[in-house]
């Protein structure tokens, strides 16, 4: 895939994560995450593909906000980095995050919980 190319496809899976996630998606999520994924959450735990769709379909989050992306591309593979918000009722989270894509798949995630929302 040509680099313009795979920062289009990586900035609309993040777009498309975001809003499967608020709206319970499974199937998105399935289709965009890879089988062989390994994730770290904010509390620093390990996990597997069926666990991160667990734990994004459970957040309880009402909408989210990508607040800034940036996605670099070194052949195949694309690293997008950025902020995310989400809120839930009255409750606001606002994350830093780092994707790592291969193939068009998301292979791995790191999420941190930011101070102050």
């Amino acid at each position: 895939m040509v680099e313009a190319n795979l920062v289009d496809f990586v900035t609309k899976a993040e777009n498309v994560l975001l809003d499967a996630q608020v709206n319970q998606d499974r199937d998105a999520l399935d289709g965009i995450i890879s089988d062989d994924y390994v994730g770290i959450d904010p509390d620093g735990s390990r996990v597997t593909k069926k666990e991160e769709i667990e734990n994004l379909l459970s957040s309880g989050y009402s909408s989210g906000k990508i607040i800034s992306l940036e996605v670099n591309t070194y052949g195949g593979t694309a690293v997008a980095t950025g902020q995310i918000v989400f809120n839930a009722d009255e409750i606001v989270h606002r994350y830093s995050f780092t994707d790592v894509y291969v193939d068009e798949k998301l292979v791995s995630c790191q999420a941190t919980l930011l101070q102050g929302g």
